[in-house]
């Protein structure tokens, strides 16, 4: 008699071999969820985290451009405000916020490297251009850096037990400690305003103060022998200020809508 193949047999007999392939299915789903649950995990940490570290890049910016508008700014705050509000709502696998509400995970550190020297200056080493460079505010006073560090969770560690195993694969484990810094060429001669671009102008001996002077004492001289002159034409007499008209004054070619294009 000739013994059928296996697969024949299997066909005519199918619960033979069913028994030890009971749970097999439950157990490669429940690994499968596992992974699957772990991927999320993950891919939800590491968002997090790069989410973290972009407002601390911004709040670099921010405390860099302040100070090299401002000196004497403290922009605490302003960094502080790019790590809260409805905006900046990161929380950790148990629900709890990563940053408490005096931000003690977040501090600002400022610092300038060396001055370049008189011939790399605008100017080279002249004498002249070093006190137009004063004057003007364009004198290189270093390049500074502001670095804006970065502890998420730490502050909020502290209570937390359990194995690590418990603790999800350390998912629940405070973010690692991150540095974001901007560096900013300081003494570009930037005003903020009309009126400081005036008074910068004003003060400067060297490029303003001495001509001016000059100028104006020669006109007051001629302004004096044509006053009777331009009396009998009813002239106004003429202004020697020849800052404070230009208050405000921007040609219509630099305006777009109202605006400053």
């Amino acid at each position: 008699m000739t013994a059928l193949p296996y697969s024949c047999r299997r066909l005519m007999h199918p619960g033979r071999d069913a028994a030890p392939q009971r749970g097999q299915a439950l157990s490669e789903g429940l690994l499968a969820l596992m992974v699957l649950l772990l991927v999320w995990l993950s891919v939800a940490w590491l968002g997090r985290y790069q989410d973290i570290l972009l407002q601390a890049d911004h709040a670099s910016r921010f405390a860099a451009f302040a100070l090299t508008r401002d000196p004497e700014a403290r922009p605490v705050d302003g960094v502080h405000g790019f790590f809260s509000g409805a905006g900046a709502v990161w929380r950790d696998v148990r629900g709890q916020g990563l940053f408490d509400r005096l931000h003690s995970g977040v501090s600002l550190a400022v610092g300038r490297n060396a001055v370049l020297p008189r011939t790399a200056q605008v100017g080279a080493p002249s004498t002249d251009a070093l006190l137009m460079r004063q004057d003007w505010g364009i004198e290189d006073s270093g390049v500074l850096v502001a670095t804006v560090s970065v502890a998420p969770g730490v502050s909020m560690a502290e209570g937390k037990s359990g194995s690590r195993a418990s603790r999800l694969l350390r998912f629940d484990d405070p973010y690692p400690p991150a540095h974001r810094s901007t560096a900013i060429l300081e003494g570009a001669g930037h005003a903020s305003g009309d009126a400081q671009a005036q008074e910068r102008v004003a003060n400067s001996l060297t490029a303003w103060g001495r001509a001016t002077e000059l100028s104006q004492a020669r006109g007051r001289e001629i302004a004096q022998h044509a006053a009777p002159v331009d009396a009998a034409w009813s002239r106004p007499k003429p202004s020697f200020d020849w800052l404070q008209p230009w208050r405000g004054m921007v040609p219509n070619h630099h305006r777009v809508d109202g605006g400053l294009q």
